[in-house]
């Protein structure tokens, strides 16, 4: 492909290599504390009440695990009630 500009002088090419120049400083202390702090939360249950507290409503959290049962494709999904009643007929004539 090839770009020609109107006017060329408005434009300059600057080519720059693609270098990490600069490095985040760690505080390992500060993330061990971190790392003990959600370890607490956890052992002891405790993220509802967190969520509660920094967003002011409650989390619910068995919803999901409740919901699993439900994300189950249903078998008479997207089926129109006469193939339904026709496999029905079906099944109580041959079985």
């Amino acid at each position: 492909m090839k770009y020609v500009f109107n006017e060329p002088w408005r434009f300059v090419l600057k080519v720059s290599p693609n270098i990490i120049d600069k490095a985040r400083i760690r505080d390992h202390e500060l993330e061990a504390r971190m790392r003990d702090i959600e370890n607490y939360i956890e052992k002891n249950d405790l993220n509802g009440r967190r969520i509660k507290l920094v967003y002011g409503k409650a989390y619910r959290w068995w919803k999901s695990v409740s919901d699993e049962k439900y994300n189950e494709r249903s078998p008479l999904k997207n089926k129109p009630i006469t193939r339904i009643l026709d496999e029905l007929k079906y099944d109580t004539i041959h079985a």
